[in-house]
């Protein structure tokens, strides 16, 4: 399994786009729309308020219902300290074995 993409929730896509060009001093890859830009091949920055937006407008067309749930479920934490991490491997249901046999109880983030 290798890391792909880490993509930082943000909610000011302008102003986090100013701050990573700062800190990492390199301009964006890829920008798609005001959704995500990409920043070198494993930081990415991710605007969830453009698909909010677009389930507003027209729900059915681009996302799946299962997509649609998890977006409006409540995990009692603020929308704006979520970081997704996208793993490339070679065969996603032997991985997902390996990791669903591996116990190591709820995993929560550091306090």
């Amino acid at each position: 399994m290798e890391l792909g993409t880490m993509y930082i929730f943000v909610k000011d896509l302008e102003k986090s786009v100013r701050f990573y060009k700062e800190l990492l001093q390199e301009e964006p890859l890829y920008a798609n729309d005001d959704r995500w830009v990409q920043f070198s091949n494993k930081i990415a920055l991710y605007n969830k308020n453009y698909d909010a937006k677009l389930i507003g407008k027209e729900p059915d067309d681009r996302f799946n219902q299962a997509y649609i749930a998890d977006f409006y479920r409540d995990t009692g934490t603020s929308k704006n300290n979520i970081v997704v991490f996208n793993f490339v491997v070679e065969d996603l249901k032997m991985e997902y074995g390996s990791l669903k046999a591996i116990n190591i109880g709820e995993v929560s983030p550091l306090k």
